[in-house]
């Protein structure tokens, strides 16, 4: 969603706003009825720091769950919650916050192995391979040991 237009991305960031997305959309589920949870301060500390702070474009999964732009700061949803939508959000911020914690094992590994990789390194890979941690770290290490010439084949090849 952001990472490539995000300054200073890295899966830990996004984890914690994915996390407060998915926060946000269990309590619209839980318990719609309560008005708080219809209105949401973007200005406020919590989005501030949980989501804003962390990722780019959170407003469209916001839009998703049936929120519209009131005035300036302030996200309303009017009329009753559409459980399927807001259920999906729910749903799609576990993934990626799964996916982080995926990202993170492999930056972890890679950095502890003394590797200078990128986290849009790691993502770029994730999106293209299928495969556990380990399996990423080790194709990470055994691209670090070829000459370069390989680097700008597998490069073209992704």
């Amino acid at each position: 969603m952001s990472a490539s237009r995000k300054k200073d991305f890295s899966a830990y960031k996004a984890s914690t706003g994915f996390a407060a997305i998915q926060l946000y959309a269990g309590n619209l589920l839980s318990q719609p009825w309560r008005k708080e949870y219809r209105t949401i301060k973007t200005y406020c500390g919590f989005y501030k720091h949980q989501v804003e702070a962390n990722l780019v474009g959170a407003e469209i999964l916001f839009e998703s769950m049936g929120y519209k732009r009131d005035r300036d700061g302030i996200l309303v949803l009017s009329g009753p919650i559409c459980p399927d939508r807001v259920s999906a959000v729910s749903r799609d911020c576990l993934i990626a916050y799964v996916e982080c914690q995926i990202l993170k094992i492999i930056w972890e590994e890679l950095s502890s192995a003394c590797m200078n990789t990128t986290w849009l390194e790691v993502l770029e890979y994730r999106r293209g391979h299928i495969c556990s941690p380990e399996q990423a770290v080790k194709s990470f290490k055994y691209k670090q040991h070829q000459p370069p010439q390989y680097h700008e084949h597998s490069r073209a090849q992704m």
